[in-house]
């Protein structure tokens, strides 16, 4: 096991590189070690898996190792990480591991990491990993635990089917991109049980092999086939998960990809519409335009690193209603357990457009007036991309009219725009984001940021890459 496979949220690597799959009995003793410093008490974990080829043999050792500790595992088989967190909240059970690699190709695998209904990450991940490689073995038990399995699913989708009933039976037009992931085992069912006979299902079988695109649905490449879908079959929106079910992105019925912070915009307004004025938790790369306009609305908002653990982690200590990211991850504490949930995400979605009765398109139009790229991905190495953070950093901070935010990374706000620069948690990247009041603007942020990034990287790449 490389360390390299210990990230800020999760623990996740190329299979037999970085991720060791002989090594996971031993990893998954070391995790029980910590919960067990946390959590004396403990005794039942859950363990569910998403679909990639290597994860049943992964859970092999999971499970093994668990019950080498003397402590009882419940396996809930093929699923998505929400359900895995649903499981955590209705089960008689302390923690536990989920199987996979999230949105990663299908060489990753991984485990995410869940005690006391609560995510394990950040610095606990860095304790395990100290647990991991420095302690040769642990104690072992004489008294074993049991194993047994447990059909979480239905109970899942009655769950949906009971608060949404609403919904039930309504010509609801939507195609929904399953991208051969994990909501392929939840969703075939879920539509049947709502009796939503438009709607149609793309790639809904799990494979691990994700051969249809890979399951990152906020890549524009990986949404092409629903958008060329949307096209064909007029009306209907296009909704998409990633490989295990914790994102959701949308597509208007014009096929526009509505962007994280866009979307966080919709859910934020339907539920100060519904409550009154609220709480929500957004990420530090959501557009400005959407901050002012919180505040107008007399909507609470909370800027946080990147990262779902510390969105779920500010809603649990504010109270706050909701929270979203760029990236997908929508963590809705109103009506519901304050975990991201993909499939949960859509729910609430199709509920806005049902309850507004009119299209997506239009609801999207009423969002206000913004200029902002997408979040661009610079290629870097692990360690390169901290220092170019830090040197610009201390370029932008001599400067009069910025004002930095470095909660993580930069955020850089100026009179005409804003800019996001930071290392990714998860890759060797480089992620960056630019505003701009108006067009113009906007290539103003992108060309100065040029100047700055512009030590570091290929001339040619850095300005196709930057200004595409």
């Amino acid at each position: 096991m490389q360390a390299t496979a210990f990230k800020k949220y999760d623990i996740r690597g190329i299979v037999d590189k970085e991720l060791i799959i002989e090594d996971t009995y031993h990893l998954t003793k070391a995790i029980i070690a910590y919960f067990k410093q946390q959590c004396p008490d403990l005794e039942t974990m859950v363990v569910g898996m998403d679909g990639r080829t290597h994860s049943p043999l992964i859970k092999e050792h999971v499970c093994k190792a668990i019950i080498d500790s003397g402590l009882n595992a419940t396996f809930i088989g093929v699923c998505t990480t929400p359900l895995f967190y649903f499981a955590n909240e209705t089960l008689d059970v302390n923690g536990g591991i989920m199987i996979t690699a999230s949105h990663n190709p299908k060489m990753y695998n991984g485990m995410k990491l869940m005690l006391n209904k609560k995510t394990v990450f950040d610095q606990e991940i860095n304790a395990i990993k100290e647990l991991f490689f420095n302690t040769n073995s642990f104690p072992q038990t004489i008294q074993k635990g049991y194993y047994h399995e447990e059909h979480v699913i239905p109970h899942y989708v009655r769950m949906l089917s009971d608060q949404f009933v609403h919904l039930k039976n309504k010509p609801i037009k939507a195609i929904i991109d399953c991208a051969h992931g994990a909501t392929a085992a939840i969703i075939p069912e879920l539509v049947q049980q709502m009796n939503w006979q438009k709607v149609e299902l793309m790639y809904a079988t799990v494979d691990g092999n994700f051969p249809a695109h890979e399951a990152d649905p906020t890549k524009t490449e990986n949404v092409k086939d629903l958008r060329h879908r949307i096209h064909q079959k007029d009306g209907s929106i296009g909704i998409s998960f990633d490989g295990d079910g914790d994102r959701m992105a949308a597509l208007t019925e014009e096929g526009i990809h509505i962007r994280g912070d866009e979307l966080t915009a919709l859910f934020s307004h339907a539920i100060k519409n519904e409550v009154g004025p609220c709480k929500i938790i957004v990420d530090i790369k959501c557009a400005s335009a959407f901050l002012k306009q919180f505040q107008e609305l007399n909507i609470d908002y909370t800027l946080t690193p990147c990262g779902i653990g510390f969105v779920r982690n500010m809603i649990q200590k504010t109270n706050a209603l909701f929270g979203g990211e760029l990236s997908c991850h929508f963590c809705f504490n109103d009506r519901y357990f304050g975990f991201d949930d993909g499939i949960y995400a859509m729910m609430r979605l199709l509920e806005i457009i049902d309850k507004e009765q009119c299209h997506l398109n239009v609801l999207y139009d009423q969002l206000p007036k913004r200029y902002c790229s997408p979040e661009i991905r610079l290629m870097s190495t692990n360690e390169q991309k901290f220092e170019i953070v830090e040197k610009v950093k201390q370029i932008l901070a001599q400067k009069s009219d910025v004002t930095l935010i470095t909660i993580d990374g930069i955020r850089a706000e100026l009179p005409y725009g804003c800019a996001t620069i930071r290392a990714s948690n998860t890759e060797p990247v480089l992620s960056v984001r630019f505003e701009g009041t108006n067009e113009k603007n906007l290539d103003q942020m992108i060309n100065e940021f040029y100047t700055l990034l512009e030590p570091y990287f290929e001339k040619t790449y850095l300005i196709k890459t930057l200004k595409s």
